[in-house]
């Protein structure tokens, strides 16, 4: 910027509009018109759960940062609010938001609204944590019976059958009920 405000003095143009320049760039690139910008033509064209990550934005990011030249948001302040979360105890929150955030920057970088993304080099807060999940009686029946269901009507229809599954009521028929 410098090389050029002297290059443009040496040909006796005024360089003062350079700044002006500089400046009316960074308002109108505030953290908030950069978000808007990258939901609608990025996030809302490849990311189907587009809605969830805009609201994680406005919940946890936009009031913090709503106002700031995006290229002034910096290392530090992505961790402090990967932290932020972290402290209050929401180790997926974090994730969710450091995920937005991350890409929000590098969409960002790519238009070449800011150098490089500040998410560089840092990694995610939480790590995921696989949970377990056990099936209740009540699920694994259910699951049978479909499994169940499903062979018997397709076999039983190639042979001429009904293709009506064993306890289950065929449609427009009574079956005696066991007790």
């Amino acid at each position: 910027m410098a090389r050029e405000a002297l290059r443009l003095a040496a040909k006796g143009e005024d360089p003062s509009y350079l700044k002006r320049e500089k400046i009316q760039l960074q308002r109108q690139r505030t953290f908030k018109a950069v978000l808007e910008e990258h939901l609608e033509r990025d996030a809302k064209v490849k990311n189907r759960k587009w809605k969830q990550k805009k609201s994680y934005l406005e919940a946890h990011v936009l009031p913090v940062w709503k106002d700031m030249p995006i290229d002034c948001i910096k290392k530090k302040d992505i961790i402090a609010l990967r932290d932020k979360l972290m402290d209050r105890g929401k180790p997926y929150a974090a994730n969710n938001v450091f995920a937005a955030v991350r890409r929000l920057f590098n969409w960002a970088a790519e238009r070449d609204y800011i150098e490089f993304s500040p998410c560089a080099n840092i990694g995610m807060p939480a790590t995921a944590v696989e949970r377990d999940r056990v099936l209740t009686n009540a699920e694994i029946k259910k699951i049978s019976m479909s499994v169940l269901c499903d062979r018997y009507s397709h076999s039983s229809l190639r042979r001429g059958g009904d293709g009506v599954c064993p306890g289950r009521k065929p449609k427009g028929h009574r079956v005696p009920s066991h007790r």
